[in-house]
Protein backbone atom coordinates (compact mmCIF):
# COMPACT_ATOMS: atom_id res chain seq x y z
CA UNK A 1 0.00 0.00 0.00
CA UNK A 2 0.87 3.43 -1.07
CA UNK A 3 0.57 6.66 1.10
CA UNK A 4 1.48 10.19 0.74
CA UNK A 5 3.94 10.93 3.65
CA UNK A 6 2.06 13.93 4.49
CA UNK A 7 -1.19 11.59 4.85
CA UNK A 8 0.80 9.43 6.67
CA UNK A 9 2.12 12.12 9.41
CA UNK A 10 -1.35 13.18 9.58
CA UNK A 11 -2.35 9.62 10.64
CA UNK A 12 0.46 9.57 12.92
CA UNK A 13 -0.44 12.83 15.14
CA UNK A 14 -3.94 11.75 14.87
CA UNK A 15 -2.68 8.60 16.89
CA UNK A 16 -0.60 10.23 19.23
CA UNK A 17 -2.99 13.00 20.03
CA UNK A 18 -5.47 9.63 21.14
CA UNK A 19 -2.82 8.45 23.27
CA UNK A 20 -2.73 11.51 25.35
CA UNK A 21 0.25 13.52 23.96
CA UNK A 22 0.69 17.28 23.88
CA UNK A 23 1.40 19.28 20.56
CA UNK A 24 4.81 19.17 21.56
CA UNK A 25 5.14 16.01 22.67
CA UNK A 26 3.36 15.25 18.89
CA UNK A 27 5.71 17.21 16.87
CA UNK A 28 9.23 15.31 18.87
CA UNK A 29 7.72 11.45 18.18
CA UNK A 30 6.05 12.11 15.03
CA UNK A 31 9.21 13.30 13.79
CA UNK A 32 11.13 10.26 15.06
CA UNK A 33 8.81 7.66 14.54
CA UNK A 34 8.16 8.69 10.76
CA UNK A 35 12.40 9.12 10.34
CA UNK A 36 12.60 5.65 11.46
CA UNK A 37 9.45 4.46 8.87
CA UNK A 38 11.18 5.89 6.03
CA UNK A 39 14.62 4.28 6.24
CA UNK A 40 12.58 1.04 6.66
CA UNK A 41 13.56 0.48 10.61
CA UNK A 42 11.24 -1.54 12.48
CA UNK A 43 11.08 0.89 15.83
CA UNK A 44 8.80 3.37 13.30
CA UNK A 45 4.75 4.15 12.98
CA UNK A 46 4.49 -0.03 13.96
CA UNK A 47 4.84 1.36 17.46
CA UNK A 48 1.42 2.88 16.85
CA UNK A 49 -0.20 -0.20 16.05
CA UNK A 50 -2.72 -2.34 18.95
CA UNK A 51 -2.38 -0.47 22.16
CA UNK A 52 -0.28 1.71 20.76
CA UNK A 53 2.82 3.64 23.05
CA UNK A 54 0.31 5.50 25.17
CA UNK A 55 1.71 8.42 26.97
CA UNK A 56 2.25 7.42 30.45
CA UNK A 57 -0.42 8.57 33.01
CA UNK A 58 2.06 9.08 35.84
CA UNK A 59 3.96 11.20 33.72
CA UNK A 60 5.54 14.72 35.20
CA UNK A 61 7.20 17.39 34.13
CA UNK A 62 10.97 16.60 33.48
CA UNK A 63 13.23 17.83 35.73
CA UNK A 64 16.55 19.18 35.46
CA UNK A 65 18.16 16.92 38.26
CA UNK A 66 22.00 18.56 37.80
CA UNK A 67 23.64 20.63 35.06
CA UNK A 68 27.18 21.90 33.83
CA UNK A 69 28.13 23.64 31.09
CA UNK A 70 28.30 20.52 29.78
CA UNK A 71 26.35 18.02 31.00
CA UNK A 72 23.01 17.77 32.22
CA UNK A 73 21.03 15.13 34.56
CA UNK A 74 17.00 14.48 34.01
CA UNK A 75 15.13 12.90 35.72
CA UNK A 76 12.61 12.34 32.67
CA UNK A 77 9.94 11.42 35.34
CA UNK A 78 8.09 8.30 33.30
CA UNK A 79 7.80 10.69 29.98
CA UNK A 80 8.77 9.29 26.89
CA UNK A 81 12.24 8.79 26.13
CA UNK A 82 12.20 10.14 23.20
CA UNK A 83 10.99 13.44 24.76
CA UNK A 84 13.25 13.32 27.48
CA UNK A 85 16.31 13.11 25.15
CA UNK A 86 15.19 15.87 22.88
CA UNK A 87 15.37 18.38 25.69
CA UNK A 88 18.80 16.57 27.01
CA UNK A 89 20.18 17.60 23.08
CA UNK A 90 19.48 21.47 24.10
CA UNK A 91 22.76 21.56 25.77
CA UNK A 92 25.11 20.21 23.20
CA UNK A 93 23.40 22.29 20.86
CA UNK A 94 24.37 25.42 22.86
CA UNK A 95 27.81 24.23 23.44
CA UNK A 96 28.78 22.23 20.78
CA UNK A 97 29.71 18.97 23.07
CA UNK A 98 28.11 17.40 26.08
CA UNK A 99 27.17 15.01 28.14
CA UNK A 100 23.51 13.48 29.47
CA UNK A 101 22.54 11.08 31.48
CA UNK A 102 18.88 10.50 31.58
CA UNK A 103 16.79 8.42 34.16
CA UNK A 104 13.43 7.31 34.47
CA UNK A 105 11.84 7.50 31.02
CA UNK A 106 10.41 4.59 28.99
CA UNK A 107 10.63 3.75 25.23
CA UNK A 108 14.40 5.34 24.02
CA UNK A 109 16.32 3.37 21.60
CA UNK A 110 14.46 4.99 18.38
CA UNK A 111 15.74 8.23 18.65
CA UNK A 112 19.07 7.63 19.03
CA UNK A 113 20.41 7.13 15.62
CA UNK A 114 17.92 10.03 14.35
CA UNK A 115 19.91 12.58 17.37
CA UNK A 116 23.26 11.88 16.00
CA UNK A 117 21.62 12.49 12.82
CA UNK A 118 20.41 16.22 14.07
Amino acid sequence: MKIKIKVLKDLVNQALTKQGYASKEIEIISEILLYAQLRGNNQGIVKLIGKGIPKNPEAKKIEIVRETKLSVLLNGNKNMGMVVLTKAMEKPKNMGLGLLEQTIQVHQQEQLDFMQIK
